[in-house]
């Protein structure tokens, strides 16, 4: 996913999130539930996101995001397994991809920095951002 893509998702989250203008009078007012980005969310805006989900948190690949590229990752714990990929019209579930092949590893770094976890791919780690509200 391209920086443009990232940057228009974020703000388009961003101001989903803070739309809390006040309703004309004499109209109803409604709460408005906010929460992390789901992937349906995230593939609504691009149908070809690379992402995945782990303890309920949507993470996209971040190899187009500089700042995450130049995090200090140290030692890695592998956490879990890719299990399953997505497919349109499924409920997309812990340890289902878009993208990565099932039984690829996800690790987290053991000295965190922030919602990054990594995906070893073809002996190579790929960083990836969990996507999480406020």
């Amino acid at each position: 996913m391209n920086q443009t893509v990232m940057l228009l998702l974020f703000l388009s989250l961003l101001l989903t999130a803070c739309s809390g203008q006040t309703p004309p009078s004499g109209t109803e007012r409604t709460a408005a539930v906010i929460g992390n980005p789901t992937a349906e969310e995230i593939l609504q805006q691009s149908k070809d996101a690379d992402i995945f989900m782990f303890d309920d948190i949507v993470y996209v690949n971040a190899d187009n995001l500089d700042w995450v590229q130049q995090l200090q990752i140290g030692e890695l714990a592998e956490i879990g397994k890719i299990q399953t990929n997505y497919r349109e019209g499924t409920d997309f579930i812990n340890e289902m991809s878009t993208k990565l092949p099932i039984g690829t590893i996800i690790y987290e770094p053991t000295a965190k920095q922030g919602p990054v976890l990594i995906a070893e791919i073809a002996g190579k780690p790929v960083r990836y951002l969990g996507l999480l509200e406020g």
